[in-house]
């Protein structure tokens, strides 16, 4: 028995960092979990649903600037740091480029935000709230996510999330009280977040990271290595927020909340399986373990399989939980987005662990770019040629726009043949 207990550990040693990581990013995507079953209702409740509306329908033109900030280099940054992670200098130059480059993303994002207000009439009451909402971009600027998921030191990333989101918690509770506490969400949300950002800060500068002014044409170089990935995570981005804006406008804010709400819910399930992406990336990044991947991609899919079952089962119980007795509606849109798990996470292993990690990158962006296309031309034909708008359609084209993007970059491995 000691002899198999033996044999067994030996076999699992080589996956010792892959497990804790795992296990910390599972840790934290639990707590993820908890919280908004505790904040949602709460929310909602005390400050309305239009109001509350308003807060996430900021927060959707705000993650188009989050695009702009990350540009991608939360993968291709990763990927690079995990290959010379026992290089200083070379580490020294790749953070120093990253944040120079961030920077200056940074600056524009707020001038571009100042602009959209200075044309947007209509959103001149909550124009605080927007600038507040900007946090998300200075967190996506200063937190070094591509640091330690490059070297695999996941620990920090759930402890220093894990601080922040209790500050976020706590003061909820105590400080939002009624409807005009709504800038309260953005602004305790900023302030736990930019505390996170410090101490990350501190944790590399003792891990001997250096920040170097980078001459122009190694700047230009990450650029041109980041590029395609940025335009990638933003037709992502775009699709999932180019709904709620088109809600927002052919409906109402309470359609906002119920396609948020479903999402919201869909989106912890996607951020989970995300995890076996993430965990296993820099592994792949190294050795390109064609073998490895396929053993992950069948996990992945069984993993997504029994969450689309159990939200079928689960999806009164999950919206009454965060939404209340009046959010019938978002029932049925949970148990249909939820079909968009196994679709997801396959798309995204081929495209991260199986197309990026073998330097064909372009193809990613096509099955971006591409799907964006057809969800657009699927959208603008259901608005102008239908007299009758119905939420669930945009659902559905929304699912089918993520469906073309995984057959995509299935036919582009194939063609390969990388597996």
């Amino acid at each position: 028995m000691k002899a198999r207990i033996e044999s067994f550990r030996i076999k699992l040693q080589p996956y010792y960092l892959l497990i804790a990581n795992f296990g910390y990013l599972s840790l934290l995507q639990l707590f993820n979990l908890a919280l908004p079953l505790l904040t949602y209702p709460y929310l909602i409740r005390v400050l309305g649903t239009e109001q509350y509306g308003m807060v996430v329908y900021s927060q959707a033109i705000v993650s188009y600037l989050v695009v702009l900030v990350n540009f991608g280099f939360n993968i291709t940054a990763t990927k690079d740091i995990s290959v010379h992670r026992d290089d200083p200098k070379k580490i020294t130059e790749i953070a120093s480029s990253v944040y120079l480059i961030k920077g200056v993303l940074f600056l524009c994002s707020c001038l571009l935000m100042s602009a959209f207000l200075a044309f947007s009439a209509e959103l001149a009451e909550y124009k605080a709230l927007f600038y507040l909402t900007l946090w998300m971009c200075l967190y996506e600027f200063v937190f070094p996510l591509w640091y330690f998921q490059g070297t695999e030191k996941m620990k920090y990333i759930t402890v220093l999330t894990l601080v922040s989101r209790l500050f976020f918690l706590t003061f909820i509770f105590v400080l939002i009280h009624g409807n005009d506490d709504y800038l309260l969400v953005p602004a305790i949300n900023g302030i736990g977040s930019m505390l996170s950002c410090v101490v990350s800060l501190l944790i590399i500068r003792r891990h001997g990271v250096k920040f170097q002014w980078q001459p122009f044409n190694i700047l230009r170089g990450y650029l041109r290595r980041t590029y395609v990935m940025a335009l990638s995570y933003g037709t992502n981005i775009f699709k999932t927020n180019f709904s709620i804006i088109v809600v927002k406008h052919l409906f109402s804010l309470t359609e906002v909340v119920y396609f948020d709400l479903a999402t919201k819910i869909i989106n912890l399930g996607i951020t989970f399986l995300d995890l076996i992406s993430q965990a296993v990336f820099p592994r792949m990044s190294r050795l390109r373990d064609t073998g490895f991947l396929k053993k992950i991609l069948a996990i992945a899919l069984i993993a997504s399989l029994v969450m689309v079952a159990g939200i079928q089962v689960l999806a009164p119980t999950l919206v009454y939980l965060l939404g209340g007795e009046d959010m019938d509606t978002a029932i049925d849109l949970t148990r249909l987005l939820a079909f968009n798990l196994p679709v997801y996470i396959i798309g995204a292993l081929f495209g991260r662990n199986c197309l990026l990690v073998n330097g064909f990158d372009r193809p990613i962006l096509g099955s971006m770019a591409y799907s964006a296309l057809v969800y657009l031309i699927l959208v603008f034909i259901y608005i102008n040629l239908f007299n009758k708008h119905e939420l669930f359609v945009f659902a559905y084209i929304y699912l089918f726009s993520f469906l073309f993007e995984t057959i995509y970059r299935y036919q582009a491995i194939r063609s390969r043949k990388l597996i």
